[in-house]
């Protein structure tokens, strides 16, 4: 039989919708799968610390299944030290399944490249014979080859009269032979393969060898059998931009026959399938016959022609009286493909000595499956008699297809619609459902749906190890829907009966608890016998605003709109009297976004799968500081080998370059964090929200004090940060894990790798009552947060007898200002503050210190609290709120005296460019002003002058200008430095987008200008505009030419708006030199 190009065509587009980016080929001839994947070089092995608690890979999934029920399945972690794991499962017999595993997270040895040995089948063992007298299953020998071979070019390989072609093709972990240099893979890659007890089990279950050898040659590196006598330079890489997976597997069964049904061909020159099919004949006597018995198969799709049942494999005559009980014969069969198997009509032409035929069962085995038919009665023509032939339908349900489905209108109700109009692949699409509603699903028969005789129910499973008792598994069965109204209160699962408009399929419904774990289900059918399971695609479950029943639930439909909803928000950045507007694109409806969030649940135990435990772990995960999570954070200034955190616009750019690799991007701070948080909680259904601290406190004891140490001279000697600002997370859900409801609301928790808590970075959620009210043994980190809202600053000077004293004790220098983007409108909202603090001086806020205080055990707190005897005061203004960059900087310094004498005091005035968490980029130059009279009771104002050019060659991404104004103080013979501090940030021009008209249509092309002025002084290089937003289903760059100091130039490039509706795009310049200008555009899209 000829194997069908078309044939293999379609297996070739069924593997396409069930997997990613796969090419696949069969061959009948060589039983040999070829499976090739994109693979990514930039991966370091040292970073490896993160198993995701499941031992999940970061890599793509492949599976197809490779003749009756054995299965290859190729999983691969995209990385420079391609980790790689072969197992095995317990003995294969035709019953059970067999999977080879190519993944991540083993200690591999080296594997050897597939040879030409390997794939001459003409050297097989003789196979065992078949012991047709005993009904009992033998096991397999299995012997497998795993070999990766490297294509630098579109060449595959081919199979030619038993040969490989091997041109530049070469094994991992080898140097490439001389003169071999003009690949394209910058690393060198290694493989190495693991587990000696694999090895060992295979060895002495399937192979002939001894273990030793068996494991040898999977270590051995045979070169000169790949590469003849080509000679190694260990000075060469081997460079690639794809690799490919041989598995190679030949299996020795005694009853081998059923391995290779379910095959494609041509037979007369039309499409045909092979079935087996085994006739039990009965062991009474006369039960066999010698009349021509014959077969019509029924599927779905059609039925097949009369076959005549002639030769059975075993080459014996057919339909003999049983022995041992049962006698079955095996008959292969070539015919159309009738779909699903249903209904067989069997019989004979009661001809020849002893025509009568006791049959007990007839099975077809067609792929995987086998359909059992009983019949246990007598087939013969006689005067009382007269049955030549019968219709015997399967024992199960016959379900060709399982269809979970939802329309427009449902998926409006679930606001998921979102989703499935940005997905990008063409690859089929989950189903995407909110917990507290229900889906439809449609089963449709082989035959007609007899609602007395069929019975099923669903089973719904997620993560690695499902399991009923921690509700990773559930099963949903039938409702009658008087019961409705109770099980839905009762959080139950179930299903309805909603439609059988057609005869042969069925419409159910099924309810979703309110308490359901989020997750990524796979549902299954199964019969009430346990019959058959019919795997359908996966379902998203996620959490549920709307529903009052949801722990996550918010009353207010505007809010909803802005927490979860919306796709574009700011992030707030600068200084407390002086914010800057970072516009972020958080795209949680994105397929991107989709796709990282569950591969993060998939990592999270299921006892931690609510709203509290998630936002816990998902606040570590972000972070690559523990875990090997989505994002590397990077405060130093120096992003050679990433990208700068300043020159990230969205969430999706960044998840698009983890979810591809498997490894964490470079580079992040703070607001970043942020935005990936935002995104993936929102993803999930959980209301969340940026939140921007200014004068931020990362005070390291917990004991609520930022404090500073100077020496006797006034010099810094240690102490603890303030940053400019600091951005982290709100979440609004139920505390159902604490005793009392006041602490529902909104939670604060952090991403940015600062916070260890059991043994990990990771912050929150902690309730802002809590917070606000100075309770600090509430679940989780409520010091933390307190301090850095609600801190009191403390400067220290030395004295004589080596103690400190207070020179500076200050209430308000910490959470000054606190913003959040306002609900609906894009606008600065700084009420959020009021849910962190009382009012700085209050009652209530001196309440909230104390109970604090009392926590922190602080050895000073008493001395610090009384310590307010300050005569002189400073105070420092600029002359505007906000500087532009190129604009000087004029400072207004106040100085109040209460004494009662006159007092001449000298002023210093140092300037500093700081990042905004305080790290020092370069000092300015200091200016003195050596006298500086006050009257008593007086104060006295002067004005210190900062030309631009003093700070414009200075300035980067993140910079703002510190300048500290001090001044010696003596009262009462006792000397005191007084002093304060101003910042301003410098803001960048916004980006002004033109050249395109209020309304554009889906797939023309506009050009868009953007007008530059390069006014730093210095040539900008390696210049780049990022784009991103929901104009377009996956955001771009365009590559610019530099930007010479102190002139003019027009950025233009292209856009080709996909999608129809009210939309919007945010657009970022970077450069090495200066980055993060953005601007934004809004559309109308027809």
């Amino acid at each position: 039989m000829k194997f069908s190009r078309a044939a293999e065509e379609q297996v070739i587009q069924k593997a396409k919708t069930e997997t990613k980016k796969i090419i696949l080929q069969k061959h009948t001839d060589r039983k040999t799968f070829k499976i090739t994947t994109p693979f990514i070089t930039d991966y370091n092995s040292k970073d490896q610390k993160r198993h995701f608690h499941n031992n999940h890979h970061s890599g793509e999934s492949y599976s197809i299944t490779w003749k009756k029920g054995y299965k290859v399945q190729i999983s691969q972690l995209n990385s420079q030290n391609c980790q790689t794991q072969l197992s095995f499962p317990s003995p294969l017999t035709t019953a059970s399944t067999g999977v080879i595993s190519v993944g991540p997270y083993q200690n591999i040895k080296t594997v050897r490249p597939v040879s030409q040995k390997d794939l001459n089948f003409e050297q097989e063992e003789e196979e065992q014979d078949l012991n047709l007298e005993e009904e009992r299953e033998e096991d397999a020998k299995i012997k497998v080859v795993v070999g990766w071979k490297f294509l630098p070019t579109v060449n595959k390989i081919r199979y030619k009269e038993k040969e490989i072609e091997k041109e530049k093709e070469y094994p991992v972990g080898l140097r490439s032979p001389t003169g071999t240099n003009n690949l394209d893979l910058s690393e060198r890659i290694e493989s190495t393969l693991s587990a000696e007890t694999h090895y060992k089990s295979l060895s002495e279950r399937y192979s002939e060898t001894s273990s030793e050898d068996f494991s040898s040659s999977f270590n051995k590196l045979e070169k000169k059998e790949y590469f003849g006598e080509s000679e190694f330079k260990e000075s060469q890489l081997v460079k690639s931009s794809s690799s490919t997976i041989i598995v190679v597997v030949k299996v020795y069964k005694a009853e081998h026959i059923a391995l290779i049904s379910n095959y494609y061909g041509y037979h007369n020159n039309v499409p045909c399938k092979t079935y087996l099919v085994k006739c039990h004949t009965g062991n009474k006597y006369f039960s066999g016959t010698s009349a021509k018995v014959s077969i019509v198969l029924h599927g779905n799709i059609c039925a097949s022609e009369k076959i005549v049942l002639e030769k059975p494999v075993s080459g014996k005559s057919p339909f003999q009286t049983g022995h041992f009980g049962i006698n079955a014969d095996v008959f292969e069969i070539s015919t159309k493909d009738v779909g699903y198997l249903w209904k067989i009509d069997i019989g004979h032409d009661n001809s020849g000595f002893s025509p009568s035929w006791y049959l007990i069962k007839v099975e077809v085995v067609d792929g995987d499956k086998t359909h059992k038919f009983l019949f246990n009665n007598w087939l013969y023509y006689s005067r009382t008699y007269h049955l030549l032939r019968v219709e015997l339908e399967t024992e199960e349900i016959p379900i060709v297809e399982i269809i979970p489905k939802l329309s427009e209108g449902d998926l409006t109700e679930h606001h998921t619609l979102k989703f499935y109009k940005n997905f990008e692949s063409d690859n089929p699409k989950p189903l995407i459902v909110r917990r507290g509603l229900s889906f439809d699903v449609l089963v449709r028969l082989a035959r007609e749906y007899e609602a007395q005789k069929d019975s099923f129910y669903f089973s719904l499973s997620t993560g690695s190890n499902p399991r009923e008792a921690n509700k990773t598994k559930v099963i949903v069965k039938e409702l009658a829907p008087k019961y409705l109204s109770q099980a839905i209160e009762e959080k139950k699962w179930f299903y309805i009966i909603k439609s059988n408009d057609d005869p042969n399929s069925v419409l159910v419904q099924v309810f979703i608890p309110s308490n359901a774990l989020v997750g990524e289900y796979l549902v299954v059918v199964e019969g009430e016998s346990d019959s058959f399971k019919y795997p359908t695609d996966k379902v998203y479950i996620l959490f549920n605003p709307w529903n009052e029943d949801d722990e996550v639930f918010m009353e207010s439909e505007e809010k909803r709109n802005e927490y979860i909803m919306r796709q574009f928000g700011i992030i707030y950045q600068g200084c407390w009297n002086s914010p800057v507007e970072k516009k972020w694109y958080f795209g949680q409806f994105e397929e991107v976004s989709l796709n990282t969030a569950f591969y993060l649940l998939d990592n999270i135990p299921a006892k931690d799968r609510n709203a509290v435990g998630i936002a816990r772990w998902i606040s570590s995960l972000v972070s690559s500081n523990d875990e090997n999570g989505i994002l590397v954070g990077n405060w130093s200034g120096n992003y050679e080998d990433g990208t700068a955190p300043s020159h990230w616009n969205g969430s999706p750019a960044i998840l698009r370059k983890f979810y591809k690799r498997g490894i964490p991007v470079k580079y992040g701070q703070c607001w970043v964090f942020s935005g990936l948080i935002t995104t993936i909680l929102r993803t999930l259904g959980i209301p969340c929200r940026p939140v921007t601290n200014y004068l931020s406190a990362h005070e390291s004891n917990g004991d609520c004090f930022h404090e500073i140490y100077y020496d006797e001279k006034g010099g810094k000697e240690s102490g603890e940060t303030i940053w400019n600002f600091h951005v982290w997370n709100e979440v609004w859900m139920k505390r159902l894990d604490l005793f009392d409801s006041k602490f529902d609301g909104w939670q604060a928790i952090d991403a940015t790798p600062q916070e260890v808590d059991g043994g990990i970075n990771q912050m929150g959620p902690a309730p802002l009552v809590a917070i606000k009210e100075g309770v600090m043994d509430i679940k989780y980190d409520v010091p933390f947060v307190f301090s850095e809202v609600n801190a009191n600053s403390v400067k220290w000077k030395k004295n004589e007898e080596e103690s400190y004293d207070v020179i500076m004790y200050l209430t308000d220098a910490v959470g000054k200002r606190m913003s959040t983007k306002a609900v609906g409108i894009d606008e600065q909202d700084d009420s959020v503050i009021n849910d962190y603090k009382y009012v700085e001086g209050s009652i209530h806020e001196i309440a909230a210190l104390k109970n604090a205080l009392q926590s922190s055990g602080h050895e000073y707190a008493q001395k610090i609290y009384s310590s307010r005897n300050a005569k002189v005061f400073l105070s420092v203004l600029g002359n505007k709120e906000k500087f532009e960059m190129g604009d000087d900087i004029v400072l207004t310094v106040r100085i109040k005296n209460t004494m009662n004498k006159e007092i001449e005091i000298p002023i210093l005035l140092a300037g500093t460019i700081k990042r905004y968490n305080g790290s020092v980029i370069r000092a300015l130059s200091n200016q003195n002003i050596p006298k500086v009279t006050v009257r008593k009771k007086d104060e006295k104002v002067i004005r210190i002058k900062v030309p631009a050019a003093d700070y414009l060659k200075c300035v980067v991404d993140d910079a703002s200008l510190v300048f500290l104004v001090q001044a010696d103080v003596t009262v009462k013979e006792k000397k005191y430095i007084i002093m304060e501090e101003v910042t301003f940030v410098i803001t960048k021009p916004d980006l002004v987008i033109t050249g395109l008209p209020e309304e554009l249509y889906v797939g023309q092309t506009y050009e868009v200008v953007i007008p530059f002025n390069n006014i730093i002084g210095r040539n900008l290089t390696r210049c780049k505009l990022i784009l991103d937003g929901t104009i377009v289903k996956k955001g771009f760059s365009v590559k610019l030419p530099d930007c010479p100091a102190n002139e003019k130039t027009d950025f233009r490039f292209q856009i080709t708006p996909e999608v129809v509706g009210k939309k919007k795009f945010n657009v970022t310049f970077n450069s090495l030199q200066l980055g993060g200008l953005s601007g934004s555009h809004k559309a109308i899209v027809l």
